[in-house]
């Protein structure tokens, strides 16, 4: 096994979901976040709990 493997197996990851959203058209979502003063866009992404 490969150091950087190793390495990437340690790091605190969750289960995560993202998803590419298109309309007819085959335009794409992206959303502007609101809570980034640094103007970053993106998909919609997030966590995935357990129950």
């Amino acid at each position: 096994m490969g150091k950087m493997k190793k390495n990437f197996e340690k790091l605190p990851l969750r289960n995560g979901v993202g998803v590419i959203i298109l309309n007819s058209q085959n335009k794409v979502f992206v959303a502007r976040r609101i809570d980034n003063p640094k103007n970053y866009w993106q998909m919609p992404q997030g966590g995935v709990g357990k129950r």
